[in-house]
């Protein structure tokens, strides 16, 4: 590998293919996007996760040595895009919130304004007027207006001269690939590039988009957005795991979820896993839990006397979150193939946007590092954004 190689491949436009051609354009190489789907097609099949996400900037569902350091810098990086107001950057008071006791997670460190909820406060955040909240705390965090930010993201990689080429790439591509550096973002189809044996491990889920709804505000006029986990007797997958629930209001709506059935896929691509349980309901087409809109109908009501019912423009979708081959998930390294530096970035979990700027500049340092020997200059990654 020469130091002087400038031609970059990627492979994936959704947000982590995205987001790495700009940083590495930004650098200096020539980068050119590959994808099966045009990113800005509604119709793409449920393994193009870019399509489904809540948007919040929060890293659940997905582990990584590097896990702390690689959030914090994509929080730089949303630091950066939020000051220049970026289109469909916001902030969110958000609150994560439990029927049984939980103990919170450790990116709690890298949230604004973060704090445990006493007995006064959990009875003002979002509830259910039948499930009593025993644990909960609230804090800042970013959320991507997704209907805005990600064709804004879009726009800004055409404004860079960045290609995107409408063609699917097998491991087999690679080495006619016109370039010497490739970067694996394709996510499920990620495994594949490298030449491994698939048997991916995914969370399906179900979100329903309820248009024109509006926003909603806490006491002291932020947006509010909620998780909210109650017990298995009122929610649970078929295989008895805990489901939770999240309200995500954007500037076209509210983004109601979840659930996380575990599964994987055939060789034909059919869906292999948990199934939708009774009490089930169908919406265009689409098979999901009843408990969608009847819990977060309670909820919606109790907190904020907003009648779901009103608001009869929904829409349902399916899609995976990728885990990747083993309960780790993340892949973040490089190997050396057919002569070319091939560099992994999938098995995001669902955090692929909230990962998406720190994995890029992981993406970028390693082939710094592989082509000068040298460490990447974060400050000047940050700069350039």
């Amino acid at each position: 590998m020469k130091s002087s190689t400038k031609k970059i491949s990627v492979i994936g436009a959704g947000i982590s293919g995205l987001s790495c051609a700009y940083i590495l354009k930004k650098l200096g190489f020539e980068v050119t996007i590959y994808s099966k789907d045009n990113p800005l097609n509604e119709v793409i099949s449920p393994t193009h996760l870019s399509l489904f996400p809540a948007a919040s900037i929060i890293p659940h569902t997905v582990s990584h040595q590097n896990i702390n350091s690689i959030f914090q810098h994509s929080i730089s990086c949303f630091d950066k895009l939020y000051f220049a107001q970026f289109p469909g950057l916001v902030i969110h008071k958000h609150f994560e919130l439990f029927a049984e006791s939980m103990e919170p997670p450790s990116y709690i460190d890298h949230m604004k304004g973060f704090c445990k909820l006493n007995d006064s406060e959990l009875s003002k955040a979002p509830n259910h007027p039948e499930i009593t909240i025993s644990k909960g705390w609230g804090f800042e965090c970013y959320f991507a207006d997704w209907s805005i930010y990600f064709p804004a993201l879009i726009k800004v990689i055409e404004k860079e001269d960045i290609t995107i080429v409408l063609k699917e790439i097998n491991s087999t591509d690679l080495e006619a690939l016109e370039s010497d550096i490739i970067i694996n973002c394709a996510e499920i189809g990620g495994p594949l590039i490298a030449g491994l044996k698939p048997n991916p491990i995914l969370y399906r889920g179900h979100t329903i988009h309820v248009k024109d709804a509006p926003l909603f505000f806490d006491e002291n006029g932020h947006v509010v957005s909620y998780n909210f986990t109650p017990f298995k007797s009122f929610y649970k997958s078929e295989n008895g795991n805990p489901q939770d629930l999240y309200c995500y209001p954007r500037s076209d709506g509210w983004i109601l979820g979840g659930s996380r059935q575990i599964g994987t896929l055939s060789p034909k691509g059919e869906w292999i896993g948990e199934e939708v349980i009774e009490p089930s309901e169908v919406l265009n087409g689409i098979v999901f839990p009843e408990q969608i809109l009847s819990l977060q109908k309670a909820i919606l009501k109790n907190s904020f006397g907003l009648d779901l019912d009103s608001y009869k423009n929904r829409t349902a979708k399916a899609g995976y979150r990728y885990m990747g081959n083993k309960k780790s998930g993340l892949r973040l390294e490089s190997e050396e193939k057919y002569g070319k530096l091939l560099v992994h970035n999938y098995g995001h979990g669902g955090a692929g946007v909230t990962l998406s700027w720190g994995c890029a500049i992981e993406v970028a340092s390693n082939i710094i590092k592989n082509l000068n020997g040298k460490e990447l200059d974060i400050e000047e990654v940050l700069n350039c954004i």
